[in-house]
């Protein structure tokens, strides 16, 4: 049996980052991947909380960042349940959100969400805090 080395591009891959990012703005979804993919991250977008929670149970993500808020209907923070109950307790989790009561992140909290970021907000801030969340996930 002869093994030959993986070409180098299939090694990059496999340490890329890999990210979902939940929103329902389609522009927004574009401009974040565009963004993470250029800051090295593999990056796969859903607008949905339904689609995220399929996508997190076949899925083998390194972070979430999450909207806080779908409509009227959806809130992000029942993807945030789900990832934490049954995919895992230790993913770094960032919520974007137009604004959130006190309340509302406490719920967040108790499920160990990393960070908030105040919408509108320039892509490096939000991969800053990103990077932060992974940082601190590996350290802890």
């Amino acid at each position: 049996l002869v093994l030959k080395p993986a070409p180098i591009e299939d090694l990059l891959q496999a340490l890329k980052p890999r990210i979902l990012i939940v929103d329902d703005e389609s522009d927004q979804l574009a401009l974040l991947k565009m963004h993470f993919e250029d800051a090295g991250y593999e990056a796969e977008t859903s607008c949905s909380v339904h689609d995220s929670i399929k996508r997190a149970e076949v899925g083998s993500f390194d972070a979430f960042l999450v909207d806080n808020a779908f409509g009227s209907v959806q809130r992000g923070i029942e993807l945030v349940r789900y990832v934490r109950l049954s995919v895992s307790e230790n993913v770094p989790i960032v919520v974007i959100t137009g604004g959130m009561p006190e309340q509302d992140r406490a719920g967040y909290r108790q499920y160990g969400v990393s960070s908030f970021i105040q919408k509108p907000a320039e892509p490096k801030l939000i991969l800053a805090a990103v990077r932060d969340a992974m940082e601190s996930a590996v350290h802890s």
